[in-house]
């Protein structure tokens, strides 16, 4: 634990420090397992003038821990200067004297211990686990019952965020094994603090009610268990669209019906992030053939709107790029088309049967999930002033309340919409009334599309692409999606030994996000759409190309700038499904930036995509915009094979951190032995700033975000090394899996679906 210099006592001094006698204290890994400490060992971490002198500086007294003499940890606090400096009012007004905490070690260690357990001191908390009780023994040597008591801590692992005052992060790591630290020094004459044992209880069970739960099985940083079945299985990230799947399956329909049904729900209940004014991709497992199928389903700009239009556009708003609203970001819509597709190629049931549960919710209503509230509330300030029916569509009063958590909403316009295409096939969609609509609303709005962009659509049956990674083999979809970054930074990383150094260990964090950001100058340049733009696919995802570029990676420093190879010539819903013939389904809807364009058509009751948002002005550009082409696109469903059979569907949602997520929860798989949910529960890391297809260059390394789980060490290790380190909630996306096990001869689906969304995974 790279904290900064210890120092080690031996004897007790004249104001009662607690001693003990040992080797010296190894720091402990990124799992939190320590080495080397010796029983009765004193440590002591000091951060440069931080802390104060004597007795206010921290110490701690650990003994062998009950299941192995050498179990002990580093644990390191760091707070502002003033704090723990033997004075009893350093800590914020109030809290020394709600506690009748004194000046010395007794006041830094109860001083710590509101740290750990106080909200409203502006401290976030995320804790693993946790156990800590106060003893009725005293452990200093004056045995006046006005010193410190003994703490008994067990522990995997407690992260701190310290904000509004407290200056940086805190990791401790304690192993589940401490028998006793004893922490003495002075504090407050008028209580003991034998009579604030209630408050050390209550306190732990807060930060445990807070955030990690103690699991008996597995890592205890999984937020449930894995789903099991053996005759379907269906993963989303709304557990009512869960159902949906679930039932669909159950009265007949394949995993394509599933799917189908769960995506045209989530479009209902989670606006937020996708519906069939958006785009889609997937891949599909035939067990009858045993082969992968892909399909583009991806719409194109408008035909009548030149590069030259679209850049005196822009001129008028004053703008170099295209932006995220309005109407010059919209393409066609290509869910509808694709879903025609799949249910004419692998369904078994009709298009108006698979649409029926998401109808019946329209209609009905249905209370809206926590997370998804939490979103829908940006709508009317991102999308006022917009021209259509964002507010009379998406809001419960017409004028700007969004549905909370538990409110109830209808779409009867959504729902009207779906029964028409359930009836009547796409053609409603692209040829008829619905056409005819949009047609009608951009012509008198100063929108683009016409009706003939929507004759002309087309969804587009592709071959997915793959790399073999340590004997798994990776399938992806082409271009003009970002899928093949997957496989290519796997094909980077393949050349190191991720194992060994570890999961979350700051070599492992540094490889990953180095190789990142090569492939990232390879996908800024390269990936666009096949029909506009030749890409060497084959070079991209060779070893040799691989082991190139891999040559660019410094494990000492960062890059701040990277260039392509040279070669010669967002918010989405992921879900799959699984049935019982061994059939499975990886897809990926979305509308792109949240709900979209803030474009509804009235009456239709969905949202137009701002796709065309991920054009690049640059001419010459292989992602140039153009009309009737279709932009970069991020979602990115993807699929594993092992030994030539289905191992896995999985996704991540999110924009960019997509391929960087797909790499993470498949590392943690391969590599460091998680199981299909705890492989989607880990913190993740996400790299910004990077190059980009719409023309941003990285110019001086990007940056990197973490979620609070990841080892402050490493933190502290990636900013010494030069990289630009933030912390960000809420930006690593949304993950959902089907893994195929066997068991005695016998086929059971393995569901996840992660705790960062509403999701649920599901079978029968």
């Amino acid at each position: 634990m790279a904290l900064g210099a210890p120092r080690f006592f031996g004897e007790a001094d004249s104001s009662g420090v607690a001693v003990g006698d040992g080797d010296g204290v190894s720091d402990g890994d990124a799992e939190g397992v320590s080495k080397g400490c010796g029983e009765g060992e004193l440590f002591f971490f000091r951060f440069g003038d931080a802390l104060g002198d004597g007795v206010g500086e921290v110490f701690f007294l650990f003994e062998e821990g009950d299941g192995d003499p050498s179990s002990a940890d580093g644990v390191g606090f760091f707070f502002d200067k003033g704090v723990a400096d033997g004075d009893g009012d350093s800590f914020p007004r109030g809290v020394a004297d709600s506690f009748g905490l004194g000046a010395g070690v007794g006041d830094f260690f109860f001083v710590a211990t509101a740290v750990f357990f106080l909200r409203g001191l502006g401290v976030g908390v995320g804790v693993e686990k946790i156990f800590l009780r106060a003893l009725p023994r005293d452990c200093s040597a004056a045995g006046d019952g006005t010193t410190a008591e003994a703490i008994t801590a067990s522990a995997i692992r407690i992260l701190i965020n310290i904000v509004n005052g407290l200056t940086d992060q805190v990791a401790i790591s304690l192993n589940a094994g401490f028998r006793t630290s004893c922490i003495s020094g002075n504090i407050s004459a008028m209580t003991s603090l034998r009579a604030f044992v209630p408050f050390v209880i209550l306190f732990s069970f807060c930060a445990i009610s807070s955030a990690q739960v103690d699991r008996i099985t597995g890592k205890n940083f999984a937020m449930r268990s894995e789903v099991l079945a053996r005759h379907g299985m269906v993963c989303t990230s709304v557990p009512a669209a869960t159902q949906v799947g679930i039932d669909i399956l159950k009265k007949g329909g394949s995993a394509v019906d599933a799917a189908i049904a769960a995506n045209a729900t989530l479009g209902l209940m989670e606006p937020v992030s996708n519906g069939i004014g958006g785009d889609l991709f997937a891949i599909v497992y035939s067990a009858k053939e045993n082969k992968l199928y892909g399909i583009n389903g991806s719409g194109r700009s408008p035909l009548g709107l030149s590069y030259e239009q679209m850049k005196a556009e822009l001129d008028k708003l004053n703008r170099k790029t295209i932006p995220p609203q309005g109407m010059l970001p919209i393409s066609v819509p290509g869910t509808v088309a694709a879903w025609a597709e799949l249910q004419k190629k692998f369904g078994k049931l009709k298009l108006a049967d698979d649409l029926a549960p998401a109808i019946h919710y329209a209609e009905e209503g249905f209370p809206v999930t926590e997370l998804i509230a939490y979103y829908w509330a940006f709508g009317p300030r991102l999308y006022k002033g917009l021209p259509g029916a964002f507010l009379e569509t998406y809001t419960l009063d017409g004028k700007g309340r969004t549905p909370a958590k538990g409110d109830i909403f209808k779409n009867a316009a959504l729902a009207k919409t779906l029964r028409l295409i359930g009836e009547k096939g796409r053609d409603a969609f692209y040829r008829g009334e619905i056409a005819d609509k949009i047609d009608n609303f951009m012509q008198q709005n100063g929108g683009f599309l016409r009706k003939v962009d929507f004759e002309k659509h087309a969804s587009t049956w592709i071959d997915p692409v793959s790399t073999n990674y340590r004997g798994y083999d990776v399938f992806e979809l082409p271009p003009n999606g970002q899928g093949i970054a997957t496989l290519q930074i796997l094909n980077i990383l393949e050349g190191f030994d991720l194992k060994t150094m570890g999961r979350n260990s700051p070599e492992t964090l540094h490889t990953m996000i180095e190789a990142k950001k090569i492939v990232w100058a390879d996908r800024a340049k390269y990936y666009a759409d096949p029909a506009f733009a030749k890409i060497p696919l084959t070079k991209l995802l060779s070893t040799e190309y691989a082991a190139e570029r891999r040559k660019l990676i410094d494990p000492n420093r960062p890059a701040k700038t990277v260039g392509a190879g040279k070669i010669d010539h967002g918010d989405t819903i992921y879900m799959c499904a699984a049935d019982d013939e061994g059939n499975m389904v990886s897809l990926i809807q979305s509308n792109y930036r949240g709900m979209g364009s803030g474009i509804v058509v009235p009456g239709l009751g969905f949202m137009f995509q701002d796709r065309g948002e991920l054009f690049s002005m640059e001419p010459g550009h292989a992602n140039v915009y153009a009309p009737g082409k279709r932009p970069f696109h991020t979602i990115i469903p993807g699929f594993v094979m092992k030994d030539g059979k289905p191992w896995e569907a999985f996704g991540v949602m999110g924009g960019g951190m997509q391929p960087q997520g797909h790499v993470q929860v498949l590392t943690n798989q391969i590599d460091f032995g998680l199981n299909v949910q705890e492989a989607g529960d880990a913190s993740r890391w996400q790299h910004e700033g990077d190059n980009e297809p719409t023309g941003e260059k990285m110019e001086n390394g990007g940056y990197v975000n973490l979620e609070s789980g990841i080892p402050a060490e490493t933190q502290r290790e990636l900013k010494k090394r030069g990289h630009d380190v933030r912390l960000d909630v809420g930006g690593y996306g949304g993950y959902q899996a089907i893994k195929v096990e066997m068991h005695d001869g016998q086929r059971v689906y393995v569901g996840a679906s992660e705790s960062r969304k509403d999701g649920q995974a599901a079978g029968y």
